[in-house]
């Protein structure tokens, strides 16, 4: 499992195509609530997680 974060291989990307079919609402709701709090500022926009992982990549914090 932590192995996998290491090399960049997500959940669900061990998941068969039925789970994953089963799964998508979930996964649809959860970036419709992560985009609108990106629009509210609440959450960082992309440019910035972008920004934030090149730092961390840069000080070899980011794996």
């Amino acid at each position: 499992h932590e192995t996998d974060h290491l090399d960049g291989v997500m959940f669900f990307d061990r998941m068969t195509e039925t789970d994953l079919q089963a799964l998508q609402p979930q996964v649809d709701e959860f970036v419709t609530v992560f985009r609108h709090d990106q629009s509210t500022g609440t959450t960082a926009s992309d440019a910035e997680l972008t920004e934030q992982l090149k730092n961390l990549e840069r000080d070899g914090l980011g794996g």
